[in-house]
């Protein structure tokens, strides 16, 4: 709370073309200082100050004025690095992740290399005709027994593939059911029992959600009881102020943050105020530039 012996004015703060947290408290000086932080200026802006503007007639409320904030554009080149560097690290962690995925998925293909069981013929003295039939025989046979050598090498490959196939889908499948939570487990059971009783599964009712209560016309309407009885606890305006702080905004609210608790002495001259208002005149009061009148 601030105290009305150090700070007697206090400026309303207007965003201009960017945005403030909801948070933002007045500002106690014209060149907006103290609430620089609570600022969120557009996207390409900055903040570089605040102008002035006095407070015009008494209808503005109980601000002695306010201050607007002001902006101007950032230069082009540095918005644009670090956009540049996002994407550019994007692309090159995707060009590693194939590169390592292109080389982990590529398999040498096996080579067969057929042994030469065949020696060399030593020197006869005499070839005749039949040892020529026998050798041309032989050469025939050694190639035929290394292509059946071959074929049966690729058939056990194949087979040895599907069989490694086949046992990791029976994995999988096993996995998958191992993995299947209790919760579904039980569920099924559950309709199996019912389905040989011959009975339906009855439906879960879900519970409705809570709603929220406190709103801007629920807070007004507590605000305005307060008044209109001349509650003389300062708790009952603080626990108003505390269950709908960053909740509502308004008239209301900034005139109970910043004039009825403000500090004890405040209060007081303020409640000494407001019990003076005759009781018709309080009961038609609905709004803060009347509660004002109606006080001084």
């Amino acid at each position: 709370m601030s105290n009305p012996e150090e700070h007697k004015e206090f400026y309303y703060v207007d965003p201009g073309i960017g945005k403030k947290l909801h948070t933002c408290p007045y500002s106690l000086s014209k060149e907006g200082n103290d609430i620089r932080d609570f600022i969120i200026p557009p996207i390409g802006y900055e903040l570089t100050g605040f102008i002035f503007f006095p407070r015009e007639h008494e209808g503005d409320g109980f601000y002695d004025g306010k201050i607007v904030a002001q902006y101007k554009k950032k230069p082009l080149l540095p918005r644009l690095i670090k956009p540049s560097l996002y994407i550019l690290t994007f692309l090159g962690i995707v060009g590693i992740l194939g590169i390592l995925a292109y080389f982990l998925n590529s398999q040498p293909k096996p080579v067969f290399e057929a042994s030469n069981t065949q020696k060399p013929m030593t020197e006869s003295p005499v070839i005749s005709a039949d040892s020529t039939t026998q050798t041309q025989v032989y050469c025939t046979s050694t190639n035929t027994e290394v292509v059946e050598q071959k074929t049966e090498e690729v058939v056990v490959e194949k087979e040895s593939e599907e069989t490694i196939v086949e046992v990791e889908k029976e994995k999988k499948e096993i996995l998958v059911e191992e993995k299947k939570p209790e919760k579904d487990i039980v569920k099924e059971e559950q309709k199996e029992v019912l389905a040989e009783k011959g009975q339906k599964e009855v439906p879960v009712e879900k519970k409705p959600e809570k709603e929220e209560i406190l709103t801007k016309d629920s807070f007004q309407q507590e605000f305005w009881n307060l008044i209109h009885k001349r509650d003389p606890r300062m708790d009952s305006y603080h626990n108003l102020y505390v269950n709908n702080k960053g909740k509502v905004k308004g008239e209301e609210f900034d005139y109970l943050r910043l004039v009825i608790l403000e500090n004890t002495k405040a209060y007081k001259e303020w409640m000494k105020k407001l019990k003076a208002v005759p009781e018709s005149e309080l009961q038609d009061i609905n709004t803060i530039a009347a509660l004002r009148d109606a006080l001084k």
